[in-house]
């Protein structure tokens, strides 16, 4: 038994299992997309947009403008009547009567609010235009018309009267003035017109002042011109290494730094002592 062949014990290295499968292809990355220009159509879409309100504000402006109490009120009055004062026709001097009565005086802020979208219609198009401006809309027409029927109740329109803000402004001048008294009224209302006109037309009013104030001093510069001082150039900076030294006080005075001039002290010759003589 011990002299079995003892059987050698060679130690294989294990074998690499080999990977018989295909490496998966990478992912194709998504490249970032590209921002949606504006095609022919799109663009198309804007102007027509844009004409189309352009129209309707002068539409409203010219139906506003030539409204008159003399012309029949009412959907069935305007109907069967032969013909009207108004520069816009049965259509415009129905609408007019509606916003004016409703309204007054402030409905004259629609062609404005037109207007606005008009531009940008036709700069940005309307994809942008959400619930908060078109409230902030609503919000200025009313605000414009409590403030107009705090100052003007009653103004002659066209041969007759009409509220200054209409029923709508009447009623919220109302309500105001009973919870704030007519100061606090128009102090209420002029802060609600503000937030209105920054939310509807997205403008700050602290950047717009500052832009004034910029177009300001550039047109002052343009008429008169500031003269500028001419200064004479600087010699050019060459920096010092410090000396490095300590204080050495001499007689001719103190002087830092590197080596001292050491005064040499000699007896002097002038005054020599006398010898005296012993007793």
């Amino acid at each position: 038994m011990a002299k079995k062949s003892e059987k050698t014990k060679t130690t294989k290295a294990p074998k690499k299992k080999t990977n018989s499968r295909k490496p998966k292809a990478a992912p194709a990355t998504k490249t970032a997309a590209a921002p949606e220009e504006a095609t022919w159509q799109r663009r198309l879409g804007q102007e027509m947009a844009a004409l189309l309100l352009l129209g309707l504000a002068v539409f409203f402006f010219l139906a506003l403008g030539s409204h008159t109490p003399l012309d029949p009120q009412g959907f069935m009055a305007v109907g069967k009547a032969t013909a009207v004062h108004n520069v816009a026709g049965k259509g415009g001097a129905l609408l007019a009567a509606y916003f004016i009565w409703g309204l007054g005086l402030a409905s004259f802020l629609l062609p404005v609010m037109l207007l606005g979208l008009t531009w940008q219609s036709h700069n940005e198009g309307l994809d942008n235009l959400g619930w908060p401006q078109t409230v902030s809309g609503l919000g200025v027409l009313l605000a414009a018309a409590g403030l107009l029927s705090l100052g003007w109740p009653a103004v002659r329109w066209g041969g007759g009267l009409i509220y200054g803000g209409g029923i709508l402004g009447k009623f919220i001048a109302r309500i105001f003035v009973s919870a704030f008294n007519p100061s606090g009224a128009a102090l209420a209302l002029g802060v609600a017109l503000i937030i209105g006109v920054m939310g509807a037309t997205r403008l700050s009013f602290v950047g717009l002042m500052a832009l004034l104030g910029q177009m300001l001093r550039s047109a002052w510069a343009l008429i008169w011109p500031r003269e500028e001082e001419e200064f004479p150039e600087a010699p050019p900076y060459t920096p010092r290494r410090p000396k490095i030294g300590r204080r050495i006080v001499t007689q001719s005075g103190t002087q830092t730094g590197g080596e001292a001039e050491v005064p040499v002290m000699t007896p002097s010759v002038s005054a020599q002592p006398t010898l005296t003589p012993a007793p």
